[in-house]
């Protein structure tokens, strides 16, 4: 990690304990199609109607939605420690970023993260019978 070339974003194990993903929005939001894959996957891993610790999505929420200002960032250097386990040290020109939820953002980024989640495609794809067709006529024109 020391040799890392980009700057790194931690998202720690309190965040997600915070941040959970409400299993109301399993049950709801996603019955816009049978077996939807997050939504089967949920049920799968957490085996039971409750809602669940939520630890990456704190950062990919970050990387495509980084103005929001819900969270706030620590600098510092990141290590792996015993156990395969991440450490975080402040350091005002290290190369990582460690996320700190705004306790007031809680419920509003846990919100967000349903929202965007269990939000339907906009767009759909053309029935596999037309591209076959488009390509045949490319074929004819060669």
């Amino acid at each position: 990690m020391e040799n890392w070339p980009t700057p790194m974003l931690f998202s720690g194990f309190e965040v997600g304990l915070v941040i959970t993903f409400p299993y109301e929005s399993i049950a709801r939001d996603f019955a816009y199609t049978a077996d939807h894959p997050i939504a089967e996957a949920y049920r799968i891993y957490v085996g039971k109607a409750e809602d669940h610790p939520n630890w990456d999505s704190t950062a990919v929420l970050e990387a495509i939605r980084p103005t929001e200002a819900i969270l706030i960032f620590a600098a510092g250097a990141g290590d792996v420690g015993e156990k395969d386990t991440t450490t975080f040290t402040p350091d005002a020109q290290g190369n990582c970023r460690y996320l700190i939820i705004k306790p007031e953002e809680t419920a509003r980024i846990r919100q967000l993260m349903a929202d965007l989640a269990s939000e339907p495609p906009q767009r759909t794809l053309p029935p596999a019978e037309s591209h076959k067709l488009a390509f045949r006529r490319l074929g004819a024109l060669s």
